[in-house]
C-alpha cells in the first residue's frame, strides 16, 4: 500500500512540475527532464521509473482528457437525433478541465491532441448518433461530420487560447445557434 501510494505522489509531483514548465516555457521541446526533476525534487532515476521521456507525461494528460470525453460522450450515444448535447457535452466538459486543455493547447504538440480529439468526435458522429439532417450515404456523412466537428473543435481551441471572450456555456449557446441555422 505504501508503494502505491509513493507512485501515485511521485507521478503527481511529476506532473504539476511539467504542467508548470510547460504553462512557462509554452514549448515542450524546450522542458527537460532535468528541470523536471529539480522542481518536483526526485531523483532522475524515479522520473525515468514513471515515464520514458517528456512526451510521455503529456501523452498522459492528453489521454486522460480523451477518457473523460470518451465517458461522457458515450453518455450521448443514441439517444438523440440532433448534434446540440453532443456540442454540450465537448464543450462543458473541456471546461471543466480548461487549466490543462489550455496547456494541452499551449504545447508545440497540441496539433497531435486536437487530432486525437477530433478523431474521436467524428468517430462517435459516424458510428453511434442518428442525424436525420445528414447525409445518408456514408461518404457525404463522413464530409459533413468532418466539417461541423472541425468547426467545432478548432472554436474551442480559439477559445482556450484566449482569441474568444466569453465562457463555455455562451459558447455552447453561440455553437448551437449557428448549427440550427445551417442543418436545422
Amino acid at each position: 500500500m505504501t508503494e502505491y501510494r509513493n507512485v501515485r505522489r511521485s507521478k503527481k509531483l511529476i506532473r504539476q512540475a511539467f504542467a508548470n514548465a510547460l504553462q512557462e516555457k509554452k514549448d515542450i521541446t524546450k522542458v527537460t527532464v532535468k528541470e523536471i526533476v529539480e522542481r518536483a525534487h526526485i531523483s532522475k532515476s524515479t522520473f525515468y521509473c514513471h515515464y520514458q521521456d517528456i512526451y510521455a507525461v503529456i501523452e498522459e494528460f492528453e489521454q486522460e482528457i480523451m477518457d473523460l470525453l470518451e465517458k461522457n460522450l458515450g453518455e450521448y450515444v443514441n439517444t438523440e437525433k440532433d448534434l446540440m448535447p453532443f456540442i454540450d457535452k465537448i464543450i462543458l466538459t473541456l471546461g471543466e478541465n480548461e487549466e490543462l486543455y489550455k496547456m494541452l493547447i499551449s504545447a508545440s504538440v497540441s496539433c497531435m491532441f486536437v487530432e486525437k480529439l477530433k478523431r474521436l468526435c467524428v468517430n462517435i458522429l459516424m458510428k453511434d448518433i442518428k442525424l436525420e439532417a445528414l447525409a445518408e450515404d456514408p461518404k457525404v456523412r463522413f464530409t459533413e461530420i468532418t466539417i461541423i466537428v472541425n468547426s467545432i473543435i478548432y472554436t474551442v481551441v480559439d477559445y482556450f487560447k484566449g482569441n474568444i471572450n466569453t465562457t463555455p456555456v455562451e459558447l455552447t449557446k453561440i455553437v448551437n445557434k449557428i448549427l440550427i441555422k445551417l442543418i436545422g
